[in-house]
């Protein structure tokens, strides 16, 4: 008889939950906040407190990417509150006024143009701002944290699924 990796008592701690859950920490943290909110680099969220806690408690999960860890914890920062609603691309598209969306279609083209976790780091943070500051914070964590090609293609289709009408 095979036992179950799980019991009834335990849960499965995703990482995307173990970052929801760092983030409602941080509200209670101005401090670590404020820190990881100055820092101009992903090599400057590494040196802070805020970011070692997350990262020590994503190991367990199965992220062991520094930079993308860092990624996610520098640019969560900014981010005013978790809106599960729709995906973190499709919240981009959203329209602000009639049909125009809220980060306009040339922005989103350069945004997706970042090769590398660094150069995304103040686009994603500026895109975060654009929207209020209010996202699918889960999403985004995981786009950030596997920031690749394939992220890139999922953001164009939720993007221009999303709203059509963006230029």
């Amino acid at each position: 008889m095979s036992e179950s990796p799980v019991t009834d008592n335990e849960q499965v701690t995703t990482p995307e939950t173990t970052v929801l859950e760092w983030w409602k920490e941080l509200a209670d943290k101005r401090g670590d906040r404020a820190e990881l909110r100055r820092a101009r680099s992903l090599e400057a969220v590494i040196f802070t407190s805020a970011y070692q806690r997350l990262w020590r408690r994503l190991r367990a999960t199965g992220w062991k990417r520094e930079d993308g860890v860092a990624l996610v914890a520098g640019v969560l920062a900014h981010a005013a509150a978790h809106d599960p609603a729709a995906r973190f691309a499709a919240q981009l598209a959203a329209p602000a006024h009639g049909d125009k969306p809220r980060y306009s279609g040339l922005r989103f083209r350069r945004l997706l143009q970042h090769e590398t976790r660094e150069e995304l780091f103040e686009p994603a943070i500026r895109a975060l701002a654009l929207i209020g500051g209010r996202a699918n914070l889960t999403d985004l964590a995981r786009s950030l944290y596997d920031w690749n090609d394939k992220t890139r293609r999922y953001w164009a289709f939720d993007y221009y699924g999303s709203n059509p009408k963006a230029d």
